[in-house]
């Protein structure tokens, strides 16, 4: 006589399973949202200028596309003088949105499994400069461009950092020293902190 099949009933999972799932789905939500908050009260807490000294520096990108504008004039004050940021599209959103609907990503989405997208495109950058020169110089210097966003956030919110330790805001050598690595090297910190090395140097000699 055969023994009857045993049906597995699968209830709802462990409340310690749900708990844990929850935890970081809200964790996924909350630390980009409070990354975002602490970048603007940064741009909020530092002086956010403009100018045209630098823009013969930035990359370019041969479209006539709106979407693609570069900003190649935004500038922060570093104790006083004009230092400029990295050159950023004006609308990064939109950017990103045009690159997908005109470029040949399928290439690169191989690799990434996901489309592109403003959680996914540090792949598509990380695939584009791990086999520079890539085919497509276009979607190579549009991935130059588009980091410049992160890379102008962690410029500001360190500057604004320093700026509220700072006696009367004014930095110390050793302040632009770490701050001038994150700056183009055309901008005025930089250049001020290579000179100061080299002198440094000279006097060791």
């Amino acid at each position: 006589m055969e023994r009857p099949s045993r049906i597995r009933i699968v209830g709802r999972p462990p409340r310690r399973v749900i708990a844990i799932a929850a935890a970081i789905v809200l964790a996924a939500l909350l630390i980009p949202l409070g990354r975002a908050l602490v970048v603007r009260a940064a741009y909020a807490n530092v002086i956010v200028t403009s100018s045209d000294r630098w823009t013969d520096h930035c990359s370019d990108i041969a479209t006539n596309d709106d979407s693609l504008a570069i900003d190649r004039t935004r500038a922060v004050t570093v104790n006083g003088e004009a230092n400029p940021l990295m050159c950023t599209f004006r609308d990064p959103a939109a950017a990103l949105r045009a690159l997908r609907d005109t470029a040949d990503l399928s290439d690169l989405q191989r690799h990434c499994i996901l489309p592109l997208n403003a959680l996914t495109w540090r792949c598509y950058a990380g695939w584009v400069a791990g086999n520079a020169p890539y085919d497509d110089p276009q979607v190579a210097a549009f991935f130059d461009i588009y980091e410049n966003t992160a890379d102008n956030d962690r410029i500001v919110t360190t500057l604004a950092a320093m700026q509220r330790r700072a006696k009367n805001g004014t930095l110390t050598d050793g302040q632009l020293g770490e701050l001038a690595m994150l700056f183009p090297d055309y901008a005025p910190v930089s250049r001020y902190v290579r000179t100061y090395a080299d002198d440094a140097a000279t006097a060791d000699e």
